[in-house]
């Protein structure tokens, strides 16, 4: 398996961008478009990371080039999309789908910490989802962090597969909340949310104490 960034000047956005939303089709979908759909509204305003951004868009393939995973590492916010990106969106498509689609994508936001990289997303290939990609995937974010940084995500209290997996990698939960909206949008009323420090950086303030 190999790794690689990717940024908007790639060949493998459209392919990424597809295997994103089909690993999230069960939230999305919620909002009644199909996954064709999906990919056409989010091109208005989703781009992958710049070359010279701190976000980083990482993928795996196999030999062959085929894409197993991918996950974006945040340390700095995305640009707010303007007010005309959302107006041509409802110009072509269902007022109301496209309103509860925004809705979704607004509870799924996350408002970055001092020093957090959040795990925005991974996602894993359906047919290599017990083939150690996640694992791979986590290791490199760990890998990836300074020291003075923490890891951060979040996962539904239902996805027991992927609780246990990062409970596994060693993130330990620090919040878990309920909310009425999620559960109405996207069927998904408990979650958890989840950190991950570097073991040194645990050390030291250890001493410290």
């Amino acid at each position: 398996m190999q790794l690689e960034i990717v940024t908007n000047q790639s060949k493998k956005q459209k392919e990424t961008k597809n295997l994103v939303i089909e690993g999230f089709l069960g939230k999305l979908g919620k909002s009644g478009f199909s996954t064709e759909e999906l990919l056409q509204i989010t091109n208005h305003f989703w781009s992958f990371p710049k070359k010279s951004s701190r976000n980083k868009q990482w993928i795996m393939t196999d030999e062959s080039g085929k894409l197993l995973g991918t996950m974006l590492l945040k340390r700095e916010n995305d640009e707010t999309s303007s007010l005309k990106d959302y107006l041509t969106l409802f110009k072509q498509f269902p007022k109301k789908k496209i309103l509860k689609l925004l809705t979704i994508f607004a509870i799924l936001e996350h408002d970055l910490k001092e020093n957090e990289v959040y795990i925005d997303h991974i996602v894993a290939n359906k047919n290599n989802r017990h083939g150690g990609v996640g694992t791979a995937l986590l290791d490199t974010a760990q890998q990836d962090i300074l020291p003075n940084e923490f890891l951060s995500l979040y996962v539904a209290a239902s996805n027991t597969r992927a609780l246990r997996l990062y409970q596994r990698k060693g993130f330990t939960i620090v919040e878990t909340g309920n909310s009425f909206i999620r559960k109405k949008l996207i069927s998904e009323e408990k979650w958890h949310y989840m950190i991950w420090k570097k073991p040194s950086s645990l050390k030291t303030r250890n001493q410290k104490d």
